[in-house]
């Protein structure tokens, strides 16, 4: 409605196909295969260390360990409403109209990048604080890659979706 009252559309949020598709899921599949590794050897281990926290036990994943109709069922929610619809809500819409507050300068891209990680990051934060700090950390390379990428959600997308793809992978896996 934001949108349509603007007269504006998705496209002009980033919506829009890409220059090069192998180049943006290359890109982002990748980069997001070298940051799960990392998180889950270094990132979150520090982290749980810093806050005392111990690793949060996702109950509602055990009926997915080995069953291949409810993994594919959540692959496919995975991408359509996360992968999708979060980069179109956080960087391809509250990015953007944080700009509109903050200033179309570097300095108001920066503040409205960190902004709406923080509220990415505290929309996922239902476990503990070590997971709402990682949630900002993707929150700020997913709004990054938005950015690098010319203002293209694709390799957002991309890199959003993989991220979560590897880690239901390893639940469906008991891994």
């Amino acid at each position: 409605a934001s949108l349509w009252l603007r007269h504006m559309s998705w496209k002009e949020m980033g919506f829009r196909r890409p220059a090069s598709w192998s180049q943006v899921v290359l890109t982002g599949t990748g980069i997001a295969g070298a940051g799960a590794l990392l998180s889950e050897k270094i990132i979150s281990p520090l982290l749980l260390r810093l806050t005392g926290e111990t690793q949060p036990q996702v109950v509602e994943f055990a009926p997915l360990r080995g069953n291949l109709f409810y993994y594919l069922f959540l692959l496919t929610g995975i991408w359509l409403l996360a992968a999708i619809g979060e980069e179109l809500v956080y960087r391809g819409y509250v990015l953007n109209r944080l700009v509109d507050l903050f200033g179309h300068r570097k300095i108001g891209w920066g503040i409205s990048l960190i902004v709406s990680s923080l509220m990415f990051s505290l929309g996922h934060g239902l476990f503990n604080l070590a997971v709402i700090i990682g949630d900002f950390i993707l929150g700020l390379i997913e709004g990054g890659l938005y950015l690098a990428g010319g203002r293209n959600l694709w390799l957002s997308v991309v890199f959003h979706g993989t991220w979560d793809t590897i880690f239901l992978t390893l639940f469906f896996l008991n891994l």
